[in-house]
């Protein structure tokens, strides 16, 4: 009787309909994704931001060496070196900060800030812990722009004193001949000396130069 009754109440029951839903029909996949773009789209405002405080101090540290060094540039030119050897002198300055910046930025972001971010990401989802990854292609790209920032702002810093004319008395003192010597003795010891010079006496400089690249590269 009871299995006649169920039957009964079975046959009642209408036919049933089946929804199928992807990952984008779950709440918990919906609710990470929103978090995870709105992550992405905080570390974009903030790293440009922060790209762009980086470049201001590659400007502001060159142009304030340069506009220091003066004697120091009109001597080294006095010496035989080219305009470009003075550019590159700086140039290496700022590409130093620059690289080791990148470089600390990526080790922190990568080891670090990614696993306070997946573990931040675990104590809210139920997915497990998440796997940290690390881009290579991206990385070359950071550090490649990191590069050209720094090679356009060092252009800015200092280009406009590298057009004085102060060279041009240089060369009247001098014969052709003279003067190309002069520039291949002074890129020895003396041209290595003057560049770790800099490096040595605005290292706080460099310092500054070297975090802004990298909260920048960080996130």
């Amino acid at each position: 009787k009871e299995l006649r009754d169920t039957e009964q109440i079975r046959d009642k029951i209408e036919i049933g309909r089946w929804v199928v839903l992807n990952n984008k029909g779950n709440p918990g996949y919906i609710y990470a994704r929103e978090n995870s773009n709105k992550l992405s789209s905080l570390s974009m405002s903030f790293s440009t931001i922060f790209l762009v405080v980086g470049a201001l101090v590659i400007y502001a540290t060159i142009g304030r060496m340069v506009e220091q060094q003066r004697t120091i540039i009109g001597a080294t030119k006095a010496l035989g070196l080219y305009n470009r050897e003075v550019f590159a002198k700086y140039l290496y300055f700022a590409c130093t900060a620059t690289l080791i910046g990148t470089g600390l930025g990526i080790i922190l972001a990568w080891l670090p800030l990614q696993r306070v971010v997946l573990q931040s990401y675990e104590k809210l989802l139920t997915y497990g812990r998440g796997t940290g990854s690390f881009l290579p292609l991206e990385s070359g790209l950071v550090i490649a722009g990191a590069f050209t920032i720094s090679l356009v702002a060092v252009y800015l810093g200092c280009g406009n004193l590298l057009r004085l004319p102060a060279i041009q008395l240089v060369q009247g003192a001098t014969t052709g001949k003279g003067r190309k010597k002069a520039g291949r003795s002074a890129k020895g010891n003396l041209y290595s000396h003057l560049i770790f010079r800099n490096m040595r006496t605005d290292w706080s400089r460099g310092l500054v130069t070297t975090v802004s690249i990298a909260g920048g590269c960080i996130l």
